[in-house]
């Protein structure tokens, strides 16, 4: 019985303290919080009215003469925004509204709690606030673009056949995003300072991680005409997309895979492509150069060639049989990293010449000296076809397809002087194809007159050049059949 009167006697006692409690912290009916400030404004026990005139005074000077938005680099670097910059203003009303729900919101003990906490916590009530975002934004970026720096990465090149590091440089960037997402959780201060979130950047690779690359493994230049304007854009931005890589030992490159697709929407431009053995226009066109002026570094540092193909006549800027074309799809140019150590290579394109690197060391991994040359063992004839033509001048001809004479080439790798045959190429020879035009029709003439033209055609027989050696001439009324669709893409 005793237990029982002390039970109610306590929960009476919890009651009564509870409801004090209540009573002193909660706010009283139509009134805010009590000790509630926004700031530096004492708002608490004021009705809605009351507040409101309290800070529609602050607000509205600030707005009006001060700064509202204090963007803060560091410690010592502020940036002051205006409110007039981004069409800033405090919805007082909103405000207020916010403030009045201060202990009047969720169960008893949250209310009780944040009732507590407003007494003492004058941040806990921010400003609601309207403002425009997008001139906002400009703001930042203006910071931004005025103390941002983009990292660096390290890279190489090669000056006098010597290797320079050009170190890295580490970034310093601004978080736009996060410092708008601060604004749109505006304070409880005017003006409200709020973080660039400035971070650094550190590069994705360091001037440590080129140390290793001291040597000149192999290196090739070739040379072609700036008057070109689309090939010269291709090889820059094919050259582009692989200067720098690294390849670890056994790696294999493939060139079509690190260039990619050649299309117009990847920044490609027209230039002439080799097409059934014709200078046609093509996407990509001069791309060739590139792979053909790797190939030749390649076999000077002397790494293994894994897929290599010549053009369908030779190249005019390395000597037949050093060249290697590539078509997407169809014809790539492989090597394989051969060596024990990493490799960089380093493709360069200045004025009119493309000039590529293969950089490591020489000194854990001696390259042996070696060099190529190449011959031409065969001269392949041109056919001469001609196909008569009513559209052609009663005895005339033209030239519809030029043609070229083919070769056999062999390209030996030299080493200590001693010359081993490496492989061999065929460069086909393409038919001259011309058009010939009706014959003339003759007149009726005499017996006595044919007798004449009869003497007179023997006389001129001797005046007949016999056909060069190296050509063959075939005579046909109808156009041959295209042989399947081989496409370089480019020379």
């Amino acid at each position: 019985m005793d237990m029982k009167k002390l039970v109610i006697g306590l929960i009476a006692v919890a009651v009564i303290v509870f409801g004090a409690i209540y009573a002193f912290i909660l706010p009283s009916s139509e009134r805010m919080a009590d000790g509630l400030h926004i700031g530096n404004v004492a708002i608490g026990n004021m009705t809605k009215e009351e507040a409101k005139v309290a800070l529609t005074k602050v607000c509205r000077q600030a707005e009006a003469d001060g700064d509202v938005l204090e963007l803060m680099e560091n410690e010592e670097k502020i940036w002051h925004v205006k409110a007039k910059e981004f069409d800033f203003a405090v919805d007082v009303d909103a405000t207020v509204e916010r403030a009045y729900s201060v202990g009047r919101e969720g169960n008893i003990f949250t209310c009780i709690k944040d009732a507590y906490e407003a007494r003492s916590n004058h941040d806990m009530i921010g400003y609601v606030v309207q403002y425009d975002e997008e001139k906002l934004t400009s703001i930042i970026n203006g910071i931004r673009d005025m103390i941002e720096v983009k990292p660096i990465e390290a890279s190489l090149k090669v000056v006098d056949r010597k290797v320079v590091i050009q170190p890295n440089q580490t970034g310093y960037l601004v978080d736009t995003d996060a410092v708008l997402n601060d604004v749109r959780n505006f304070g409880s201060q005017l003006p409200y300072r709020v973080s660039l979130h400035t971070k650094t950047i550190i590069a994705k690779r360091t001037t440590e991680d080129l140390a290793e690359f001291k040597d000149v493994l192999g290196i090739y230049t070739t040379y072609f005409s700036t008057a070109a304007v689309g090939r010269t854009h291709n090889i820059h931005l094919a050259a582009g997309a692989i200067d720098g890589l690294i390849m670890k030992p056994n790696d294999v490159f493939s060139f079509n895979d690190v260039v990619g697709y050649r299309s117009a929407e990847r920044g490609y431009q027209e230039a002439p492509v080799i097409v059934n053995g014709k200078m046609e226009p093509g996407i990509g066109g001069g791309i060739c150069q590139v792979s053909t002026t790797m190939y030749n570094a390649v076999l000077l540092a002397d790494l293994g060639v894994v897929e290599r193909k010549p053009h369908f006549f030779p190249a005019t800027y390395v000597p037949k049989g050093l060249d290697a074309t590539v078509n997407y799809g169809t014809i790539d140019f492989r090597f394989r990293n051969t060596r024990q150590s990493d490799i960089y290579l380093w493709l360069h394109v200045v004025g009119n010449q493309i000039t590529v690197a293969v950089l490591g060391n020489a000194e854990k991994e001696p390259v042996p000296k070696v060099r190529y040359q190449s011959s031409i063992e065969e001269v392949l004839p041109m056919e001469i076809v001609k196909i008569d033509d009513a559209t052609v001048p009663s005895g005339q001809e033209v030239v519809e397809e030029k043609g070229n004479q083919g070769y056999v080439t062999a390209t030996y790798r030299v080493e200590n002087g001693v010359a081993r045959l490496a492989y061999r190429d065929r460069y086909p020879a393409t038919k001259r194809v011309i058009k010939v035009g009706p014959k003339a029709v003759e007149p009726k003439r005499s017996v006595e007159k044919e007798a004449n033209k009869v003497t007179s055609t023997e006389q001129n027989t001797a005046n007949i050049a016999e056909p060069k050696p190296t050509e063959r001439t075939t005579v046909t009324n109808v156009l041959p059949p295209k042989p399947p669709a081989e496409r370089d893409s480019a020379r």
